[in-house]
């Protein structure tokens, strides 16, 4: 997606610059915890893609598809909805100075299937429309980070997405100014509605504006050096950061990187039994799929309110948990579960650590 993005805006050059700095980019190498907003970044390159499309073939039926994906990416995650807006948002700048509402037009019909296919599988199951806003403005009203989209893990990198974008803000080109347009109203709804700090919706669109901007450079011999040592710091960078152990599995076995949570399942049934009432990340239905009892953190809200309850730690009460697996690194234990482990007097008992992902076992009682 992102090459092909890079490909439709620049040409085949960018794209393949593009190509080169995601495969060695800390953000893009292979990632052991496939989260769902990890899926974002693919969303939303082939969202951006479609319109870019539409926008070069003068067709209504990618803008179309670029609403339908848009709308689509809710199923991912939650934070899907600031592409949505994001693209919605340029496309509705594009008609007003432009005068051409062909494209939002084409891309409001197909957001509005999006979101009636969101609305029958996901709302109306769930209690409606003021059930369903109520519990998500619940857990995600309260802000968490600001600007998290502006960061990047590698410091290096983050210096040449920087320069890239000083590059096509510089030059101004008609995709310069589109492109940069579609960021700058991603960001915005970014701004407004990310209150967790998500870098993923925007992380393939920043790949893009590298391969954009350094296919630019004139490919002169010195170019090309300065070119050959960015790319071998770019890897050193990417090398100090990356799963090695995950990584060497994956060269060993030839096959793709393990999924962490698939990884898990056998080290936490060593330290579970089969009546344990669980309460984790919701992530760990992938890891125990079969067990009847496993209920996640980020459900103490919509616990309380389900069954009226005045104190979060009731929820736990009432779901009665004999064991809870924390997972530091994707779920913070919420006040109705660290009442609950006041009031029994939970202990840690065990830890264990898979693909570099701590797993952290609490229970009233540590089997000897």
């Amino acid at each position: 997606g992102i090459a092909a993005l890079a490909w439709r805006l620049y040409g085949r050059r960018a794209a393949l610059i593009a190509l080169i700095f995601t495969l060695v980019g800390v953000q893009f190498f292979p990632v052991f915890d496939y989260r769902p907003d990890h899926q974002l970044t693919a969303a939303g390159v082939w969202i951006v893609f479609c319109a870019a499309q539409g926008r070069h073939t003068r067709r209504a039926i990618w803008f179309a598809l670029s609403g339908l994906l848009a709308l689509l990416a809710l199923q991912l995650h939650a934070a899907g909805i600031v592409l949505a807006l994001g693209v919605g948002l340029w496309l509705l700048i594009m008609a007003v100075s432009q005068r051409q509402a062909r494209p939002l037009i084409a891309y409001s019909v197909g957001a509005l299937i999006g979101a009636g296919l969101y609305l029958a599988f996901n709302v109306l199951p769930n209690g409606g429309v003021i059930a369903f806003y109520q519990a998500l403005a619940g857990e995600r009203l309260e802000r968490q980070t600001w600007f998290a989209f502006w960061t990047w893990r590698s410091l290096l990198e983050g210096g040449v997405i920087l320069a890239a974008f000083v590059l096509l803000v510089r030059r101004r080109s008609v995709e310069d100014r589109w492109l940069l347009g579609v960021i700058a109203c991603v960001w915005l709804a970014l701004l407004i509605f990310d209150t967790q700090g998500y870098r993923t919706p925007t992380a393939g669109l920043y790949a893009v504006i590298v391969g954009g901007g350094l296919a630019s450079i004139t490919p002169t011999a010195r170019a090309n050096l300065i070119a050959l040592a960015l790319t071998a710091a770019l890897i050193g960078g990417s090398l100090a950061l990356i799963d090695r152990d995950g990584s060497a599995h994956t060269l060993r076995e030839r096959q793709l990187p393990p999924y962490v949570y698939a990884e898990l399942r056998e080290p936490l049934l060593e330290h579970l039994r089969a009546d344990d009432v669980i309460l984790g990340s919701h992530l760990l239905l992938w890891t125990l799929p079969d067990h009847d009892a496993l209920y996640s953190y980020a459900g103490e809200i919509n616990g309380q309110r389900r069954w009226s309850l005045a104190d979060p730690v009731d929820v736990w009460e009432q779901v009665g948990v004999t064991v809870i697996v924390n997972i530091p690194r994707e779920m913070e234990l919420n006040p109705g579960a660290r009442a609950y482990i006041e009031r029994y007097a939970f202990m840690l008992c065990h830890t264990l650590s898979v693909l570099e992902l701590d797993v952290e076992f609490y229970r009233a009682e540590c089997a000897s």
